[in-house]
């Protein structure tokens, strides 16, 4: 009996321990499964913050409002998991993610994948309870989630439309026309001034972000060595905005979710294109500029340091080691393009060169790339414009080219080159394919050859192997650029004495870009 009741109490005792087991894993499995209805239409009767930036400028299709859960930002911090969305009505997505960058508490950017879609890409934001993102569908399609209103309740969905993101050639050689009648042979007023490696000999100089490595440069000779010491490719930027922008944008939470999407936008098409390139974002701001209307302009006002606000750029860029610095301003009917830049043309440093501009509603699409692709000397298609001129290398262009299916033919085209034809998320090269058509070629176009060289070189521009750039005073209040060995506002723009081994032009004219 004894004997009976101890054999009882054993199974009753597994069997509770199974049941508590059971309860476990049920647990388990059902905070694993992906949270349903997360993605709710816009209840009626609620007053529509209004249509996203894209929508003003006539650049989507199928837009239409929504609400999301707060639960998504929650979700987002994990470093991976699972996640339902049904960002367009009966289509229900599951997506896979990791986290891939993460800042305590509750700033998180993850990248994934739509389970049974290989090939897609899913890039979502968490930005302090605020959510932003973009999936990217094989083919190259874009659905969009983006802010609308200053609280980051109230969302849009939407596609960009690559037949509206093109513009007409006949308008880029007008464009072409009116630059080269305001910079003759199509150079910019900076006379020959040039950079040059700017760290102080026997000077360790940490990277920011990455601690375990340094730069030196040792020598005797007080003037640069012949030889540059370049450190990983990994690109500090620092991105500053307009308060016209952020309006443009719905606001604070939304222009720093679209912020931090575009870099992820960025760094996963330096990443799938096979560039071994970075970009770190290291610090926002808004400053009290007014825009011009012209992003030409613009760029060459924050390069040169001119006005009032300008020069404070150039102390934030060094007070941040910001190897690249970028603008973004309000749009303007009066640009043509919607970004700007300088571009490298040759295989030499530029660091007082590292800027670009970018109006508010592109910088989601791909005009931000596009531009810092310009940063790293790579330029349009050969025969797109200004793709006359070469960048960095002879083969840095873009690549446009067609695929024929079912006697239907569509045009595509990578990162740097102009339309027509949908923008894929790569930069050209010859080693990436598109459903078996190669995306580029080494004669003329293989920008990821050209990141790969010049990555390293920019990103010691200020966040590696370059010390602070040195000022020259001068009491001039200038209004306008200033011409070689002088500057503007008390000395702040960051320009050199040329040595007579590298006297010569660095720059072309501003490159711009439409997307």
């Amino acid at each position: 009996m004894a004997e009976t009741e101890q054999k009882a109490g054993k199974l009753g005792f597994y069997a509770g321990l199974t049941a508590l087991i059971l309860l476990l894993i049920l647990t388990l499995v059902s905070w694993k499964t992906p949270t349903q209805d997360l993605v709710k239409p816009l209840a009626a009767g609620v007053p529509l913050a209004g249509p996203s930036a894209e929508s003003t400028l006539g650049i989507t299709k199928n837009e239409r409002a929504v609400t999301l859960d707060p639960r998504i930002a929650e979700i987002l911090l994990q470093e991976k998991g699972t996640i339902n969305l049904e960002l367009e009505p009966g289509r229900k997505l599951v997506i896979d993610f990791e986290r891939t960058v993460y800042e305590p508490p509750n700033i998180a950017s993850v990248r994934g994948e739509i389970r049974g879609i290989p090939g897609s890409l899913v890039l979502l934001e968490s930005y302090k309870g605020a959510v932003a993102g973009e999936i990217t569908y094989p083919d190259g399609r874009r659905l969009q989630v983006q802010i609308t209103d200053r609280d980051g309740k109230q969302h849009v969905v939407f596609q960009l439309d690559d037949d509206k993101m093109v513009v007409d050639h006949a308008l880029h050689e007008h464009f072409k026309t009116e630059m080269h009648n305001a910079f003759p042979e199509g150079k910019v007023p900076e006379g020959n001034i040039i950079s040059q490696p700017q760290l102080p000999w026997n000077q360790t100089v940490p990277v920011p972000g990455m601690p375990w490595f340094t730069t030196t440069l040792i020598g005797t000779n007080p003037w640069p060595q012949l030889t540059n010491v370049y450190g990983p490719p990994v690109i500090s930027l620092m991105v500053l905005y307009t308060p016209q922008a952020e309006d443009q944008l719905a606001g604070l939470l939304g222009i720093q979710t679209r912020i931090r999407l575009a870099m992820s936008q960025i760094n996963a098409c330096l990443e799938k294109s096979g560039t071994s390139a970075e970009i770190r974002l290291i610090h926002t701001e808004k400053i009290d500029y007014t825009a011009s209307g012209s992003l030409n302009n613009d760029l060459l006002t924050m390069t040169y340091g001119v006005g009032p606000v300008m020069p404070e750029v150039h102390s934030l860029r060094l007070q941040h080691r910001a190897d690249l610095v970028s603008l973004i301003v309000e749009s303007s009917p009066n640009n043509v393009m919607h970004g700007a830049s300088w571009m490298l043309t040759d295989f030499v440093p530029a660091p007082a060169f590292g800027f670009n501009v970018i109006e508010a509603p592109y910088i989601n699409s791909s005009v931000w790339v596009h531009e810092i692709g310009h940063n790293l000397g790579c330029n349009h298609a050969t025969n797109d414009v200004g793709g006359f001129i070469n960048g960095a290398f002879n083969n840095s262009h873009g690549y446009r080219f067609s695929l024929t299916t079912n006697q239907n033919t569509y045009n595509f085209r990578t990162i740097m080159a102009y339309g027509p034809g949908r923008r894929l998320g790569y930069f050209s090269s010859p080693s990436n394919n598109f459903y078996g058509v190669p995306m580029g070629n080494n004669t003329v176009a293989n920008n990821v050859y050209t990141i790969d060289k010049t990555a390293p070189m920019v990103g010691t521009y200020l966040g590696g192997g370059y010390g602070p750039p040195y000022y020259m005073t001068n009491t001039s209040t200038a209004s306008t650029p200033p011409s070689n060995n002088t500057i503007a506002n008390d000395g702040r723009t960051v320009i050199r004495l040329p040595s007579s081994r590298l006297s010569r032009q660095l720059i072309r004219l501003p490159m711009n870009t439409s997307n």
